[in-house]
């Protein structure tokens, strides 16, 4: 028996993604800009070469750099149709190359699993849950994953960072908030507003997805009766489909549910631009639910509450949603909830789109 089994993993990206650093970049202290494109400069690169520029009067790249320069100290450069004054960078590499990191496909992989869990075990009540927004979900986490992290269930599933299997295509964009108004979803001001760099549809990347049968199967059996490795086994019984046969279906109905719930809102509410995406989107998720080796996933950054939550679950609760809600002090109880997007708007048609959206196939 093969202790652990690898599957390669191939991803297309069908909205723009924005997987955040944790940090802002300010024009002219990380980064210049010219004739649409900003080049992010490597500081080593430059002062190394450059020492007696290195004086406590730093007042920028702009000044100590003549346009002709900027792509010999880049670190890496993207398309940008404006000048912003501060940038959200998206991950990449030592080397500046954009990857997709495992741990953010694993999160979606994660939630996606836990809601069909809850689902199949009918539901929650309002003692699974905490009394902190950031803590909220640790014991249904416990209950149906594992009691802490040696014990976790997707302790056996290991998904690598994927990188580029062609040239990506990457831009600095503007993600705008919108809000509902009325009946209408407007900017919410320029206050809620950022530059981000976003990976754009089309871009492909691959990596690989293993699974350790050696605490998935019945190896326990062949083990100490007690002690660690055993006790995983045990834990594990009965819970192992969920990371073999059920895992594309459970993201897969995670993905419908939440495709479908956007649908209906712009539908609602505007603006015809997202009527239209999610009108093709859940065209390709069909394809892709008739296709047993592949899902779509909503992922990091800007996707909302809904991806990132068991909203699925809650929502078929209205009482209990309510009751959240309400102690948490999340939105007014006679709105929409939630009723703000983000929304990256771009000038070329279609000039507004979701973020975060994947096509994953596994081969």
């Amino acid at each position: 028996m093969k202790i652990t089994e690898t599957r390669g993993v191939e991803i297309e990206v069908l909205s723009p993604v924005h997987i955040g650093t944790g940090v802002e970049l300010e024009h002219d202290l990380d980064y210049v800009w010219h004739d649409g494109r900003i080049y992010v400069v490597n500081p080593d690169r430059y002062f190394s070469e450059n020492l007696s520029s290195a004086e406590p009067k730093f007042q920028g790249f702009t000044k100590l750099l003549k346009p002709h320069e900027y792509a010999r100290y880049e670190r890496y450069s993207v398309v940008a149709n404006e000048r912003p004054i501060k940038l959200r960078p998206t991950v990449r590499s030592a080397d500046g190359t954009v990857y997709i990191p495992g741990s953010t496909l694993k999160g979606a992989v994660r939630t996606a699993i836990l809601g069909a869990m809850v689902k199949e075990q009918g539901g929650l009540d309002a003692r699974d849950i905490g009394d902190r927004p950031a803590s909220a979900a640790r014991e249904i986490e416990r209950r149906f994953f594992g009691r802490d992290p040696h014990h976790d269930l997707l302790r056996a599933l290991r998904i690598s960072d994927a990188s580029l299997s062609a040239e990506g295509r990457v831009e600095a964009a503007r993600v705008v908030m919108y809000t509902l108004q009325g009946k209408r979803l407007v900017p919410k001001g320029p206050n809620y507003e950022w530059v981000a760099e976003v990976i754009l549809a089309g871009t492909r990347f691959q990596g690989t997805l293993t699974l350790d049968q050696h605490l998935l199967t019945g190896v326990g059996d062949m083990l100490p009766r007690y002690g660690p490795v055993s006790d995983l086994v045990r834990d594990f019984k009965g819970k192992r489909e969920w990371v073999e046969g059920r895992l594309l279906d459970a993201c897969n109905d995670n993905a419908h549910y939440l495709a479908t719930r956007e649908a209906s809102f712009f539908q609602a509410y505007g603006p015809s631009e997202l009527i239209d995406f999610y009108q093709v989107l859940l065209r390709q998720m069909e394809d892709a639910r008739s296709n047993p080796s592949s899902t779509l996933l909503s992922v990091a950054w800007g996707t909302g509450w809904q991806a990132k939550t068991l909203s699925g679950v809650l929502e078929g609760d209205p009482d209990l949603l309510y009751k959240i809600r309400g102690e948490f002090r999340m939105g007014r109880q006679n709105l929409p909830f939630p009723k703000t997007r983000r929304l990256v708007f771009r000038k070329e048609k279609p000039t507004l789109l979701p973020l975060g959206w994947m096509k994953i196939t596994m081969t």
